[in-house]
């Protein structure tokens, strides 16, 4: 092999080396789009998600059983908790509306867009959304974009089911 061969093999070598590493490198990383699209509940013909204004979630789901008024923990001003058959709606105030932030659904009268309910089994739960989870206690915890999805589990049951709103 003559200098010149050998320099367009070593080229050769890094170049390719270098695009098996790039491709590496970008498949090992997560990305936003490698985390699962926002989690959200549906009831009554209607898609209700937290971050968004608790008036228009509860103008489109109708009459409530009732609705309490606590001062916040999250910020200056009164969280309002709506009660429906079967779910919870908790929003806190920001500016001149109120902001969900806690989904809570309480019963099997209701289940998640993915057909999981309170009583199910663990296994259902993993089995529907998969391996990637976190456990903290006896819950198991879904990451989505602006949402934790939390499945509260006592003696392999699901007891509570929250959507929550993250606040990292």
């Amino acid at each position: 092999m003559n200098k010149k061969s050998i320099k367009r093999t070593s080229l050769a070598l890094f170049i390719t080396l270098c695009a098996v590493s790039s491709i590496f490198l970008i498949s090992c990383e997560q990305t936003e789009n490698d985390i699962p699209a926002d989690y959200f509940f549906k009831a009554r013909g209607v898609t209700v998600r937290v971050g968004e204004n608790v008036d228009n979630a509860t103008s489109a789901l109708g009459e409530y059983n009732s609705l309490y008024l606590a001062p916040s923990c999250a910020v200056s001003g009164v969280d309002q908790m709506y009660v429906y058959n079967g779910f919870r709606l908790t929003a806190y105030p920001e500016a001149d509306k109120h902001i969900i932030y806690i989904i809570e659904l309480t019963n099997d009268t209701v289940s998640t867009a993915e057909g999981v309910s309170v009583g199910d089994t663990r296994e259902k739960v993993i089995s529907v959304y998969g391996e990637a989870y976190e456990s903290v206690g006896e819950s198991v915890r879904y990451k989505g974009r602006d949402c934790l999805l939390q499945f509260i589990i006592r003696e392999g049951k699901v007891t509570s089911i929250k959507y929550l709103a993250q606040t990292d």
